[in-house]
């Protein structure tokens, strides 16, 4: 009766982390969904590890529940510091991590791991805010949802042996300061601009997402978090949402919570997320920035509707990730390259 309720419990938990039937191809997965009224599949990139993970996952779902038990338990611990009177930005980033959380804790469950978020207003400072998620709920990860807070959380992770991923900033200076612990989510202004100008369009055009992206599971995505907010998904919350899911597979792929292993498994050059955007999300070496597409709207025309059009697009690659990495660091301009401390 133990295993028949424990086996219930995981079926339940992949049917929300999975919603989906998967099938298989050579190195892409495509999901065709449940939804008869909808009756689309989506390609979606998948590296050999993610297709191992999934496969890790059937087989906890069909494990007695003492062998579910003698797993190792990790318990990811994810501090978030919002400013007292957020901005819409900050809150929609802050709406984000929330639903990044909860997706991260449903999928380590699967592990018998966990992954907890804790938030704390920045009332005085944001140190005075990161100091008390350190020493009160033990903290191995930061997020700060403002960019005014970026660089003292980034101080706070260097000091203190913390995980910083920057999803608020796109200050090119906290990116030349060179914080080993630190890694950027956001894009920078240079950035944005490039985009723009790749796309033929105005500077303040590109976005790093858009609720209204459909391909890659992005619908899917969407509508979770129209689901939870009552309200679209825009960058600020997609990239609160992504910081999580990265935390939270650095610390199942690298087994442990450590900053040390965090951060050797983010650094590693075989090391990609699925960020929704159609092809594998990296840190570049050099700076610790997410190489990543942005976005364009593209206005309606006689033959097509309006939509969003990736810059650079990367739809037409086949499959070399050097070529995608070129392609991506055309449009996100090189800081000086940083001489990380590795003692």
């Amino acid at each position: 009766m133990q295993e028949c309720e424990s086996r219930s419990r995981h079926r339940d938990l992949l049917q929300k982390v999975f919603p989906s039937r998967l099938y298989l191809s050579y190195k892409r997965v495509t999901y065709a969904s449940l939804i008869p009224s909808r009756g689309k599949r989506i390609s979606v990139y998948a590296t050999r590890q993610n297709i191992i993970a999934f496969f890790s996952l059937l087989t906890i779902s069909a494990a007695p529940a003492h062998a579910t038990r003698a797993q190792t338990t990790l318990t990811l611990r994810i501090g978030l510091v919002t400013p007292v009177n957020p901005t819409a930005s900050a809150s929609s980033l802050a709406r984000g991590v929330q639903l990044g959380a909860a997706e991260a804790e449903a999928t380590a469950t699967l592990f018998g791991g966990s992954v907890a978020l804790f938030q704390e207003s920045a009332g005085g400072t944001a140190e005075s805010a990161a100091t008390r998620l350190l020493s009160e709920r033990k903290v191995q990860v930061l997020i700060g949802a403002s960019a005014n807070d970026a660089d003292a959380l980034s101080r706070f992770a260097e000091q203190h042996g913390l995980v910083f991923l920057n999803a608020a900033s796109r200050s090119a200076a906290l990116r030349a300061a060179c914080r080993r612990h630190s890694f950027h989510v956001e894009a920078t202004d240079s950035t944005y601009a490039s985009a723009a100008r790749h796309g033929i369009a105005p500077s303040d055009s590109a976005v790093l997402w858009a609720a209204a992206l459909e391909k890659y599971g992005a619908s899917q995505i969407n509508e979770r978090f129209r689901s939870r907010f009552h309200m679209p998904m825009d960058g600020a919350a997609w990239a609160g949402w992504v910081a999580v899911k990265i935390a939270a597979e650095a610390a199942l792929r690298a087994q442990s919570t450590r900053a040390g292993a965090l951060i050797a498994y983010l650094e590693a050059p075989s090391t990609s997320f699925d960020g929704h955007k159609g092809w594998p999300l990296n840190f570049r070496s050099s700076d610790h920035q997410l190489r990543q597409p942005l976005y364009i709207a593209v206005k309606a025309s006689q033959k097509t509707a309006p939509g969003f059009r990736e810059i650079p697009q990367l739809s037409s690659l086949s499959g070399s990730g050097s070529n995608a990495g070129q392609l991506l660091d055309q449009i996100a301009p090189r800081t000086p390259s940083c001489v990380w401390n590795r003692t």
